[in-house]
């Protein structure tokens, strides 16, 4: 999902898990709705998803999450605590406010969100070309291109 806009198969597998009254469910609803452009609906669906206590556990429990994820993933867990804070990133971009965005997109890196899964951002290239220009891209290089440059010269700095 975070490189290209999700087939019917993988709104339907999301529609499936957002089922629920737990953390994941308020997260997947909130991603619906973006992709549905439903974006007020999609930013009180993610703030009240921030609101829950996140259950590590569920993901492992629910056998429907499991299969969804092996299908697309692999076997390892990767919805986690930082997921509300990004995409509500992407609902802030997706309405101009871009110091919001900037506010939870920062929020989900601090916890532990690996900068690769912010491609998605990317997706705001076509729609909003001046604020992918402006917002989106130096935060790719700065976040991607910075951490491929830093191991570059990791070895010579350790010389």
């Amino acid at each position: 999902m975070c490189q290209t806009y999700p087939d019917p198969h993988t709104l339907y597998q999301l529609e499936a898990i957002a089922g629920g009254a737990h953390y994941l469910a308020w997260v997947c609803r909130g991603v619906i709705l973006w992709f549905q452009k439903e974006f007020k609906q999609a930013l009180t669906a993610l703030q009240y998803a921030i609101t829950l206590q996140y259950d590590k556990y569920w993901d492992q429990q629910n056998i429907y999450w499991q299969r969804f994820w092996s299908d697309y993933f692999g076997p390892a867990s990767y919805w986690q605590k930082w997921d509300a804070h990004f995409w509500l990133g992407m609902v802030y971009l997706a309405l101009d406010q871009e110091e919001e965005a900037r506010r939870a997109i920062e929020q989900a890196l601090a916890l532990e969100m690996p900068p690769i899964l912010l491609r998605p951002l990317a997706w705001f290239e076509q729609e909003k070309p001046k604020l992918y220009e402006q917002f989106v891209k130096p935060l790719l290089v700065a976040r991607l291109l910075g951490k491929v440059q830093m191991r570059k010269a990791l070895p010579e700095l350790l010389g």
